[in-house]
């Protein structure tokens, strides 16, 4: 589909530009009461609340970049967060790269009208085995 097309663009984009640092999670969504509008969520484990600012700033104009005029006005919040930010980890958990979401989704306590997971891939954690 050519939202998921565009986003995944932007999504290249972003990692290029920053460093090839891997990206968990993003995803464009239609959340609660903004049915009719997106909601662009990424989040990446080397996200801080030093650099949120900096990285928010990159991926919007990333997004003024690569998306049209029309796409712009659709969409109506952007969110950058850490990985361990809990609705995060409940998207890690429920959702897989690639996935549409047609009809209402909850998680924690939010409506998930309509969706697109463009990525979602938890952080590979290395178990250490104690001797």
């Amino acid at each position: 589909m050519v939202i998921e097309k565009n986003y995944q663009k932007v999504l290249d984009e972003f990692i290029k530009k920053n460093d090839n640092k891997p990206v968990n999670l993003f995803a464009v969504l239609k959340m609660d009461e903004l049915i009719d509008k997106w909601s662009v969520l990424l989040a990446a484990d080397w996200v801080t609340d030093e650099i949120r600012k900096q990285t928010f700033s990159s991926l919007a104009n990333i997004l003024i970049e690569k998306l049209s005029e029309e796409e712009i006005n659709e969409i109506a919040r952007v969110g950058v967060l850490g990985t361990s930010h809990h609705l995060v980890e409940l998207f890690l958990d429920k959702f897989q790269t690639g996935q549409y979401i047609d009809e209402d989704a909850r998680i924690n306590g939010n409506t998930i009208h309509e969706g697109y997971i463009i990525k979602c891939e938890p952080s590979k954690k290395i178990d250490k085995k104690q001797d």
